[in-house]
């Protein structure tokens, strides 16, 4: 059996603590600017979550593309309300996972990568991931299709 080794694409410690404080940052001044704006952009949130919930029926759709284009979708609302602050904040959390995926995918050639991430990140690693190795990637939603996966329902609360 060969050993699995596990990276870890998202930031940790003072990276992690930078990030994440300039995006709630971001957030608190969205809240005081625009209380109108931030709660619609929870009330969103919460109505594709349900929405998503209500989509996924099989494992495979939790990672295609009607998922990305939703949560695609939620995060351009969050940019235009929450601004540029927000917007290079999460880009430097997408970088750091970007990378991450990269250095791992480049230091096992001719292995398989398995790249566990959120829903929410599909889109924007799937893209990093072909531009480096277009050739070793597998349509995860496809995968579970094609190997005629049990069939998970997701439960509202």
């Amino acid at each position: 059996m060969c050993p699995v080794e596990a990276v870890a694409m998202e930031p940790g410690g003072a990276v992690f603590q930078a990030i994440t404080g300039e995006a709630g940052a971001a957030f608190d001044a969205l809240r005081r600017r625009n209380p109108d704006g931030a709660a619609a952009l929870s009330r969103l949130g919460a109505q594709v979550d349900d929405i998503l919930l209500l989509h996924w029926q099989r494992a495979g759709q939790v990672q295609d593309d009607t998922t990305a284009s939703l949560t695609t979708g939620v995060q351009a609302a969050q940019f235009a309300l929450a601004g540029p602050t927000f917007a290079a904040a999460q880009a430097r959390w997408d970088s750091h996972m970007s990378v991450r995926m990269v250095e791992a995918v480049r230091a096992n050639p001719g292995k398989r990568v398995m790249v566990i991430g959120s829903y929410k990140n599909r889109a924007m690693l799937q893209q990093a991931a072909q531009a480096v190795a277009p050739q070793r990637v597998i349509n995860a939603s496809q995968w579970f299709e094609k190997t005629n996966s049990a069939i998970t329902v997701i439960e509202r609360k």
